[in-house]
């Protein structure tokens, strides 16, 4: 193999893992989003906050849609590779039970843009009357 082309590759490795470091680090800083009550046609950096009215009844929620409960109030869900498909993505929902508020994000890479699946596992886990509002 020509040097030349082991360098271009390398390169292009370098510039594609700075880019992904990048809008990880960006997506980590944005703040979350308060929950909008239509879907979005699109929304960038998509981390979204609600209200919790029952606190131990969205735990229980959080537990049937598939979410796993980790350290500290965190529950996750989903695989690392599975980031194309919305039921399979990474998912993360903090709970902040002093203030009755939780938010819903990726736990580590960022997701660039929403077209409303995210919105619609957020209204899933916000459906049961009386658990959440947006």
């Amino acid at each position: 193999m020509n040097i030349y082309v082991a360098l271009g590759v390398i390169q292009t490795l370098v510039f594609v893992a700075s880019v992904v470091a990048t809008l990880s680090l960006l997506y980590c800083m944005i703040p979350a989003r308060r929950l909008a009550r239509h879907k979005p046609f699109i929304a960038f950096f998509p981390k979204y906050a609600f209200e919790i009215d029952d606190l131990e009844a969205f735990s229980a929620r959080l537990l049937e849609q598939g979410f796993v409960k980790g350290q500290n109030a965190h529950y996750y869900r989903g695989s690392y590779f599975g980031d194309f498909l919305p039921h399979w993505a990474k998912l993360r929902v903090r709970l902040d039970p002093e203030n009755r508020k939780a938010d819903l994000a990726s736990p580590f890479t960022a997701i660039l843009f929403d077209t409303g699946d995210l919105w619609k596992i957020s209204q899933a886990l916000l459906e049961d009357k009386g658990l959440g509002s947006n």
